[in-house]
């Protein structure tokens, strides 16, 4: 293993900042989790029905995507801070890529519930409003038991997410210094928003559109005698349940607001920070998280007397929370009788009150700057969402410019491609197949590729992008154009995990990897050559001829990148063996010893294969002839490359 890996990993996983953002991770994790699961106790409990049954199942479940999340960070940081203590070897601090990508999805799972089962919470309280007349009255066991099964339907969508990211297989490096959900996996803000803020957003307008109607409806009741016991106790209920899920939805996507926020900040900022600063600021901002498991169990406990009396912190020390034990809410009988008359506007009154006047007109002072509270609240919501939608937006529809084809003149085309094991991902519905695409199935229409680019590139790296893009538009009739609103296949080109590609027209949106250490101009063609439909020049089927491939020499795990792959489907369009096509490896590419793992069987070409710096004239024919761009066939092949294009034109303009 990289000595130099092992440096930098113990140095961002051992340090006093690090282990101390653990240390309050743990403490407030635990005391969270036995909060909430204080709570949930007594929601399940059938002495204590607070509130209607339906609506005790969606508090369970709520509770319990938070306490898995929490256990779940939980057992990261005790695990961090067990392996600061016991470490032997700062090499035992490098952390695994597939492992970290699973667990950081895990991480996840529990939270996109919790923001479901809030979308669940607001359409069953909406329910309850609209059947309040009659809502109490159906407490069916049957249908109580339904629902609870139902909300399995909640974790559905985060589930699956987590077996796609078992199911996913790493690329490029396999090693990581640090294991976070942003250097797991790559992060579109734009997905992030549809799938959290807007669903938040929603519940929040429900949530007060509820509380609101319900004030008004108990007032109006009061007055008069319309309405029967069971309207009454549900509105009341409403309201009640109101003063405990409006300020835990606020709270929640307040949290889901800054945690959207600041990985947009992180992910924009990694490149001007070191991997230690990084990790301290992340796990540092993290803490929202635990934070709110804490304030959600006590928002419960405080706002509900039957909760309150069952809490010992608060039996025993009733001044930290200004609730007295004794505060509890009687059964719907006692509350019935209350409704009937003016007695519970007299008792609600501040002490010192003669009138039932002054006691509405307190009650009124208190909608007023609750009402004020809740818009406020809202407004920041709605600016803070609508700027990450903008952000997001500028994410997502990110294009190269003039100004970058401009600047790709200046673009060093020296440097020969720099392979990468695992370079290209096969669809599974798809055999591993050798050469050149030949099935139109698998071609791009008219060589046409949409696309789009992730803003986390540099100028200069948008530059070597352009360039590259350049060659295929001076020398190909194949064209990488901005992705349009009804183009259904696009590529997605972004900083992920090392070099890698889809392989030929997968449907849908399909990805190309380059990182930074893949920014360069031939690494850039022949990543692009594997989404136009091209294998390694060294897997086709006739390589045996050409090539011998040393297996004892391949690391461990890498022999599907030097397989021979059938042509079903492909042709080589009549083109030899080409020692220096771009596609091709060099002699040691994959080596466990340094020794060779591919020699070419004529005499003197196994140390030149595989340093191509730009396409070869082989290379240019498979495409044309492949893509039917017979005007742009150079009438001769051969193994020899190229020279760099001149030719820097608009980005998707067609060649007249």
């Amino acid at each position: 293993m990289n000595e130099s890996v092992c440096e930098l990993a113990y140095e961002v996983n051992n340090n006093a900042w690090i282990i101390l953002v653990w240390s309050i991770v743990v403490f407030l994790n635990t005391t969270g989790i036995l909060a909430t699961i204080h709570v949930t106790r007594l929601l399940l409990c059938t002495q204590v029905e607070v509130f209607h049954i339906n609506l005790r199942i969606m508090f369970s479940n709520l509770s319990l995507g938070l306490i898995l999340r929490s256990a779940f960070t939980l057992f990261r940081a005790m695990q961090q801070i067990v392996l600061a203590i016991t470490w032997q070897d700062k090499c035992d601090f490098v952390q695994d890529v597939y492992k970290c990508s699973v667990q950081s999805r895990i991480n996840l799972t529990p939270f996109n519930s919790v923001i479901y089962t809030y979308l669940a919470v607001a359409l069953e309280r909406s329910f309850a409003t609209l059947t309040y007349r009659n809502y109490e009255k159906r407490r069916n066991e049957i249908i109580s038991l339904a629902l609870a099964v139902a909300t399995v339907t909640l974790w559905i969508h985060p589930v699956v997410e987590l077996v796609n990211t078992i199911n996913r297989p790493v690329k490029g490096q396999r090693e990581r210094e640090y294991c976070s959900a942003l250097t797991a996996q790559p992060v579109v803000l734009s997905q992030v928003f549809n799938n959290q803020i807007i669903i938040c957003l929603i519940c929040l307008i429900i949530f007060a559109g509820i509380w609101r109607f319900c004030v008004k409806k108990s007032r109006l009741t009061l007055s008069t005698q319309h309405h029967n016991l069971s309207s009454r106790f549900q509105l009341a209920e409403n309201i009640r349940a109101s003063k405990i899920i409006l300020p835990n939805a606020i709270l929640f996507s307040i949290i889901t607001l800054l945690n959207i926020l600041f990985m947009f900040l992180l992910e924009i900022s990694k490149q001007s920070h070191s991997i230690r600063e990084f990790a301290i600021f992340k796990e540092t901002m993290s803490l929202t998280v635990p934070v709110y498991i804490n304030v959600y169990a006590w928002i419960f406990i405080i706002r509900c007397p039957q909760f309150a009396k069952r809490t010992y912190v608060v039996r025993r020390f009733p001044q930290l929370t200004k609730q007295s034990p004794q505060a509890e809410i009687k059964g719907p009988n006692h509350h019935f009788s209350m409704l009937t008359g003016e007695n519970q506007l007299l008792e609600a009154a501040r002490p010192g009150a003669h009138s039932l006047d002054e006691a509405l007109g307190r009650e009124k002072r208190i909608l007023e700057a609750r009402k004020r509270t809740v818009a406020t609240t809202a407004m920041f919501l709605l600016s803070s969402s609508w700027l990450l939608f903008v952000l997001a937006c500028a994410e997502a529809q990110e294009f190269l410019t003039q100004q970058d084809f401009y600047n790709a003149q200046f673009v060093d085309t020296s440097k020969h491609v720099r392979t990468s094991l695992n370079d290209v991902r096969f669809h599974r519905k798809r055999y591993r197949r050798g050469s050149v695409v030949a099935l139109e199935m698998d071609k791009w229409p008219s060589g046409r590729i949409p696309y789009l680019l992730s803003a986390a590139y540099s100028s200069e790296q948008r530059a070597v992008l352009a360039r590259a893009i350049a060659a295929y538009n001076s020398k190909t009739c194949i064209r990488f154009v901005p992705k349009q609103p009804q183009d259904r296949d696009y590529v997605m080109i972004s900083k992920l995990e090392g070099c890698y590609a889809d392989f030929a027209r997968v449907g849908g949106r399909q990805q190309v990897s380059l990182a930074d250490e893949c920014v360069d101009y031939a690494t850039v063609i022949h990543e692009l050559m594997h989404v136009i439909g091209f294998i390694h020049e060294h897997q086709r089927d006739d390589r045996d001829a050409y090539v011998n491939i040393i297996w004892a020499n391949i690391i461990d795990g890498a022999n599907t990148d030097f397989d021979k792959l059938i042509s079903t489907g492909l042709s080589h369009y009549g083109e030899a063996y080409d020692y220096f096509s771009i596609m091709h490896y060099e002699r040691n590419e994959g080596s466990k010893n340094g020794g060779n793992t591919i020699e070419a069987k004529q005499f003197g070409y196994t140390q030149l294969m595989g340093k191509s710096s730009d396409f070869t004239n082989s290379d240019l024919n498979r495409i044309n002839k492949a893509y039917k761009c017979y005007g742009y066939l150079s009438g001769t092949s051969g193994n020899f490359p190229t020279s760099n294009a001149q030719n820097f034109g608009w980005f998707g303009r067609s060649k007249k």
